[in-house]
């Protein structure tokens, strides 16, 4: 994830990444963690009413078996 914030002529985003810690969600249900954060933002007055608003897990796996899942919105 920090590549995708890189950028060879800002070295202040580089550096600022670099500082971030990247914990694990403390849960169980992930679903329901986006969810909340989903609700979060989406309600959020500073969130223009209407903005598209999507929630996603992604899922780590061994030997590259990573998964990305879209919790939100659900397919009707």
């Amino acid at each position: 994830m920090r590549r995708s914030f890189y950028r060879s002529n800002d070295e202040s985003r580089t550096v600022m990444v670099n500082d971030m810690e990247f914990l694990p969600i403390r849960t169980t249900n992930y679903t329901e963690s986006v969810l909340d954060d989903v609700a979060l933002v989406e309600f959020h007055p500073l969130v223009k009413a209407g903005s598209k608003v999507t929630g996603w897990i992604y899922n780590i796996g061994t030997s590259g078996g990573d998964t990305v899942t879209q919790v939100y919105p659900t397919a009707a």
